[in-house]
């Protein structure tokens, strides 16, 4: 099983826009090199939400087995499809890595704090490592040709 563009990436979203509360949190209860450790982690999960967002408004994708089918449908408007390029593969692999980086980082916060703070901790530590597991099969499915880029008829 695998996800479309959109529907990835909306979990990516969902998943990341409740890391940068706890991040403007950390930042705010920390000095010195841990309130920089923030302060950067921030930033990296705006960029990756600001690109997540724009990848929602790229065209469509699906399985190709599915693509094939709606291409022989002579009612669907699929015309044709195209494989992905390395920006998606990359974008993959870099979620993957960042997601267990930052289970690794929950985790070590986790271990320290209690209260809401650990709640909240330990719950994004195992949703990081559900989205690097998620990302890494997603890479798997985009670099073996399982998605595709639809290519819709054009209306005249």
């Amino acid at each position: 099983m695998h996800l479309t563009r959109t529907g990835y990436n909306v979990l990516v979203i969902i998943w990341l826009a409740p890391l940068v509360v706890l991040d403007f949190i950390g930042n705010t209860l920390t000095t010195g090199s841990q309130s920089d450790m923030f302060y950067y982690k921030t930033m990296v999960d705006g960029l990756l939400i600001a690109y997540a967002l724009y990848q929602c408004f790229r065209p469509a994708t699906g399985s190709a087995s599915t693509v094939h089918a709606r291409i022989a449908d002579t009612h669907d408007e699929v015309v044709g499809f195209e494989k992905l390029g390395a920006a998606e593969y990359l974008y993959c692999a870099i979620l993957t890595l960042y997601a267990a980086g930052n289970w690794y980082f929950m985790h070590m916060i986790n271990r320290e704090s209690t209260g809401i703070v650990s709640i909240a901790t330990l719950a994004w530590s195992f949703l990081s490592l559900a989205i690097a597991l998620l990302s890494a099969v997603q890479f798997y499915h985009l670099k073996s040709g399982a998605i595709v880029e639809l290519k819709h008829r054009i209306v005249q």
